[in-house]
């Protein structure tokens, strides 16, 4: 659920998709997309 905008919808879905569980599930996306995460930022 977080690997994909990481990685493919980094453009608008990304964005807003990641700063909204960043605020709620900053554990599990550091945790699973962790790599993915930080690979495209």
């Amino acid at each position: 659920m977080f690997a994909f905008v990481s990685r493919a919808d980094n453009t608008l879905v990304g964005q807003v998709s990641a700063e909204a569980w960043d605020v709620n599930a900053a554990t599990a996306t550091a945790t699973a997309a962790k790599k993915d995460f930080i690979v495209e930022s």
